[in-house]
């Protein structure tokens, strides 16, 4: 079960050699998207058995989006339409340098993502769940800051597997305190925490290394995975003598797209985590995954499970 934000990304990749207004004119693509979305349609092409808890608005992205992601194989029965509201548009820009540029329509507080709410049709989901995933972004506002974290207290609760993608989400670079509070309090709730090492980690564990962030972040039986983009990731792991750190480089792709890129790595790791392989062997598969995201324009649609079938490294 993923809970999150559901999303259309509008994305325009400019003309390479701009000679006039009509060779300017972008190329323009339309997919589901967000972070939550992302992660469940990537897993529902790995053909993991998966249902998406998100709000959409009553009108024709929203429509787009939760049939782009039926047709990949996800269950949307526990997708709200919010009356009244806007499905969250990300627009996302690739100017000539080939970087990508992100602008979100309208304001989180009252796109139709963050307007789900909690219900006991849903606890029951959570409560039976194999593994419960939650996007960070959509605890930034209420209702969803609520209805995210009381699913993660109902799965823990009931020994259900959950985890946290930090995916802060601000337009200024700076962090609300309530917003910073409850990713905290979702960090308490998670038995796996995801996090960019260069921006979310930092501003929740409040480290002045990234090995002080893991092992903040890595207490109590939690797993702590930074992500690093280009250079792969570190995968925390608490031991008898403490907090065990491993990195695991980035594979050598040519970068041609980074959206979504983070949800697919997730996705990646939450598919060998019920598979029964080691957190080594997850973190390993979310750097594969991720990096078959970034080569290609596309997010999750051309993923394959025969991508991460690999013989076992025999020190898992």
């Amino acid at each position: 079960m993923v809970v999150g934000d559901l999303a259309v990304d509008m994305t325009a990749t400019m003309a390479s050699e701009p000679a006039g207004w009509d060779s300017n004119s972008p190329t323009m693509d339309l997919n589901a998207g967000g972070s939550a979305g992302n992660v469940a349609g990537a897993l529902g092409r790995l053909g993991v058995p998966v249902g998406l808890c998100a709000g959409v608005g009553d009108d024709a992205y929203g429509a787009f989006a939760t049939e782009a992601l039926r047709d990949g194989g996800v269950d949307v029965g526990s997708v709200s339409v919010v009356p009244g509201a806007f499905t969250l548009v990300v627009i996302a820009v690739a100017d000539l340098a080939g970087e990508r540029h992100f602008w979100l329509y309208p304001a989180t507080e009252v796109a139709a993502s963050h307007r789900f709410v909690m219900t006991g049709e849903l606890a029951d989901r959570a409560r039976n769940a194999g593994w419960l995933h939650v996007s960070g972004a959509v605890l930034s506002d209420e209702p969803t800051r609520s209805t995210a974290l009381g699913l993660m207290e109902v799965a823990r609760a009931a020994g259900v597997p959950t985890s946290l993608d930090l995916n802060i989400r601000t337009s200024d670079g700076t962090v609300a305190e309530d917003y910073l509070a409850s990713i905290r309090l979702g960090v308490t709730h998670a038995t796996v925490v995801f996090g960019s090492v260069a921006e979310e980690l930092p501003a929740v564990a409040g480290g002045a290394t990234t090995g002080e962030n893991l092992t903040a972040l890595a207490t109590d039986g939690t797993i702590a995975v930074g992500r690093m983009g280009a250079r792969g990731a570190i995968l925390a792991v608490p031991s008898r003598d403490g907090v065990a750190l491993e990195e695991f480089g980035a594979r050598d792709v040519e970068a041609v797209s980074t959206l979504g890129a983070g949800d697919v790595f997730d996705a990646g790791f939450i598919a060998a985590a019920l598979d029964g392989h080691s957190p080594r062997r997850a973190t390993r598969w979310g750097v594969d995954l991720s990096a078959a995201c970034v080569a290609s324009e596309e997010t999750y649609s051309h993923l394959r499970r025969d991508m991460l079938d690999g013989p076992a490294d025999p020190a898992d």
